[in-house]
């Protein structure tokens, strides 16, 4: 079975992905006949069950993962509930890989497929990896497989008397660490002296001398350095991040500008011999569940208001600091005719909400979905999931004000909804927006923009940062 592209896909193409793979995706736009995997309900479905019904297993499955939680409805849910289990033959290369080894070239070790398959017997030396799914699947499986035999062969990995199985979901499996972390004051010490012991070289100590003990790390140990972790990134940096990146830099695994920043605060990189990417980010959830840590409407994780059960020597917030004062409800405002070009800007705004819900399971409050629209890229928007939706950057030419005014108008023609915090959704009871068919007027421009500056003027009197009215340019 084969999947289609958007149409902007289509209409630019993607060279490295012709080269990488050979598919030309300007070939597989709508007018192939091939659907998009997210619209594409019952194919969808039928994923989930074979993902439920036994593990499924991928090279760096972070990809796959991602790809799942985004497209296929109920994986979420599912993989929340502990009902998916994944096999990631990456953390095998780097945990249980004497192969694996780091250079000049790969400071992360050779963990690439490629490299790995070629290790494990299960690819020529003198051939590369094709990067085509059923070749790449079958190398994968059978490096897999030979690699497996010769751990349980020689009682290492998770047949080591420090083995420990995966279990999937929420709940994580972590690698050993040394005497010296487990005396360490967790969330306390200096992370970035925490050594880094990889599960093989404890494992072949552990073999060679029955009296080397060496613990096993829980959840409970490393929470606490999760927790300071962001501490430490809003005080060195200035800022709070979302749950990815946090888990990337806790990870060490931070690229690009953000890397410029985040390397140099305490504790990053500190779990990277430890934990996956996808079992920190369960962590960070952990701890949003027991209150710990939250996630603001800017989706980016803050201290919660359980922070000092964990972090004792934390100061908590101010309680009686100022609350933001609640605008009062727009009223019905004097229509005029709408020219063409008005009701497709007004379609593209209905499609793109939609394509939030779809995507993300949630609508986004004015600002973000505006911004969106108008191709505004950064570390909010980018860990939002914003900037890979479809219609990402198509109202690029219009102002913030202008996309306001038509979203207004289909609020005021109830095709949308603003919610209690400013969401925008589809109508009551609708799982998705419909642009009516009768909408042939907009809101007059000159009362909006009337009750625009009567409005932001309030919100400057208030003490709201100017910088953040709704007249952004």
């Amino acid at each position: 079975m084969q999947f289609g592209v958007p149409e902007r896909n289509a209409r630019h193409g993607n060279p490295l992905v012709l080269g990488l793979t050979g598919i030309d995706v300007r070939q597989i736009g709508p007018n192939s006949g091939f659907r998009l995997f997210d619209e594409y309900f019952e194919a969808q479905r039928t994923l989930l069950v074979r993902l439920g019904g036994q593990p499924y297993v991928a090279h760096n499955a972070t990809f796959e993962h991602g790809f799942f939680m985004l497209n296929i409805d109920g994986y979420a849910e599912r993989y929340r509930d502990g009902g998916i289990a994944i096999i990631d033959t990456m953390s095998m290369s780097r945990r249980w890989d004497p192969g694996s080894v780091q250079d000049d070239a790969h400071p992360c070790g050779g963990n690439a497929l490629d490299s790995y398959a070629k290790r494990q017997g299960a690819l020529a030396i003198d051939k590369d990896e094709c990067h085509r799914g059923l070749e790449d699947a079958h190398i994968m499986l059978a490096a897999m497989k030979n690699h497996l035999i010769e751990l349980q062969a020689t009682g290492r990995g998770p047949w080591g008397a420090l083995g420990k199985s995966g279990i999937g979901g929420k709940r994580c499996h972590y690698k050993p660490v040394s005497d010296a972390y487990e005396q360490s004051e967790y969330g306390h010490g200096d992370l970035a002296s925490v050594q880094r012991v990889g599960v093989s070289e404890a494992a072949d100590r552990h073999l060679s001398s029955e009296a080397a003990v060496v613990p096993l790390v829980s959840t409970d140990e490393l929470l606490p350095l999760v927790a300071r972790f962001v501490l430490n990134v809003k005080n060195m940096t200035g800022s709070y991040y979302g749950r990815t990146k946090l888990a990337k830099a806790l990870a060490g695994e931070v690229s690009g500008k953000a890397a410029e920043m985040l390397s140099v605060v305490d504790g990053y990189g500190c779990l990277s011999t430890r934990c996956t990417q996808d079992e920190i980010v369960a962590m960070i959830l952990d701890l949003e569940d027991r209150g710990v840590l939250r996630t603001g409407k800017d989706y980016l994780t803050k201290p919660g208001p359980q922070i000092q059960e964990l972090l004792p020597d934390v100061v908590a917030s101010d309680p009686t600091r100022r609350k933001r004062n609640k605008k009062a409800a727009w009223p019905t405002l004097p229509t005029v005719p709408a020219s063409v070009s008005e009701i497709e800007i007004m379609r593209a705004i209905i499609e793109f909400v939609n394509e939030e819900i779809r995507a993300i399971g949630h609508g986004f409050g004015c600002g973000k979905t505006i911004n969106a629209l108008r191709g505004r890229e950064s570390i909010v928007f980018e860990e939002a999931g914003l900037t890979v939706l479809e219609g990402h950057g198509k109202l690029k030419d219009l102002s913030y004000r202008q996309i306001r005014r038509f979203v207004q108008t289909l609020i005021q023609a109830g095709a949308l909804r603003l919610g209690q915090y400013g969401t925008i959704s589809p109508p009551e009871g609708a799982e998705m927006a419909v642009m009516p068919d009768d909408l042939d007027w907009v809101v007059d421009r000159d009362e909006f923009n009337r009750i625009m500056d009567r409005r932001n003027k309030e919100r400057v009197i208030v003490g709201d940062d100017p910088k953040a009215l709704d007249d952004q340019p």
